[in-house]
């Protein structure tokens, strides 16, 4: 099986749109880039804001126990479901987390999360 990485960057917003304007100047050109799943962050502070130690937990349960719904989610994490709920939302905002509906009876939500490991990047200069 392919490791799925997510590249994690944290860097000034003005190398970010260094970055950007590079490929951008690429597919001007004609040249053929690659699609990356690249989540950017100006400062470490952010980051850590928004992947907290909880989150990449909640991240690594779904992976490995693929719940049929949040509130299996939550009995996992031993977590209340409002919580799971607000995470779940902030991650799916950031494409770290899929939401799959699935009925069986009655509609349920499934996370989902597609990558494998997480690569961190931290821009010194």
């Amino acid at each position: 099986m392919k490791i799925r990485d997510v590249q994690i960057v944290i860097q000034s917003r003005k190398q970010a749109f260094r970055n950007a304007a590079e490929v951008f100047e690429k597919l001007r050109k004609g040249e053929h880039t690659t699609p990356s799943r690249t989540l950017g962050f100006p400062d470490i502070a952010t980051f850590r804001k928004f992947l907290t130690q909880k989150r990449i937990e909640m991240l690594h349960v779904v992976r490995q126990k693929q719940p049929a719904s949040l509130y299996e989610l939550a009995k996992l994490l031993n977590r209340d479901l409002k919580s799971v709920n607000t995470d779940v939302a902030l991650l799916k905002q950031l494409s770290l987390i899929q939401l799959e509906k699935r009925k069986r009876g009655r509609t349920r939500v499934a996370p989902r999360v597609l990558f494998d490991r997480m690569q961190i990047s931290i821009a010194i200069a």
